[in-house]
């Protein structure tokens, strides 16, 4: 399969379907990507061998609670996302970085807009300068009843490994 990637590869340059464009960006076939897509994983910060983080179930959801700058809530702990995501409904007054539409896996497309999170943290776990997504996410308050203020993406753990235990509650973070 990984070779299969290669000779791919291979041939969009061959054919000239990788070019690079605007400012670094590089467009794949007819889709410009930009360097901003290209971001490292975000840096973090915290005196730690091993973080013990208490979670909440809300049905099977995965709640860990985290610190947006003042503000301390619910948080859930998604897989499927690729980083922060951020509930409008709360959020929706923060300054956009820039705005997109997105789909959801119920088909519905909501405009959404990425933003930077000044500080971020989750117990002893920091991130400054953090950019999220804020799109609409009342659909999975509402289906649980309970206050969502985002998604925890992978990528804010892409440095740690991390093991969750549902039957004591506890999601450990080790570095």
């Amino acid at each position: 399969m990984h070779k299969l990637y290669i000779y791919l590869l291979i041939i969009l340059f061959a054919v000239g379907g990788v070019t690079t464009a605007r400012a670094g960006g590089i467009r794949l076939g007819g889709v410009y990507i930009s360097p901003d897509e290209f971001d490292p994983d975000p840096e973090t910060y915290g005196d730690f061998k091993t973080l013990v983080v208490p979670i909440k179930r809300a049905g099977n959801l995965l709640l860990v609670e985290a610190k947006i700058d003042s503000l301390v809530g619910n948080f859930v702990l998604d897989t499927g996302a690729p980083h922060l995501v951020l509930n409008a409904t709360y959020f929706r007054d923060m300054p956009p970085i820039n705005t997109q539409e997105s789909g959801g896996i119920n088909g519905e497309v909501a405009n959404t807009f990425t933003t930077e999170v000044t500080n971020f943290s989750i117990l002893d776990l920091y991130y400054r300068r953090l950019k999220a997504d804020v799109t609409d996410l009342s659909a999975i308050e509402n289906g649980r009843n309970v206050k969502i203020l985002g998604l925890l993406g992978t990528r804010l753990f892409s440095k740690f490994a991390i093991t969750v235990d549902i039957f004591k509650n506890v999601l450990y973070i080790h570095k």
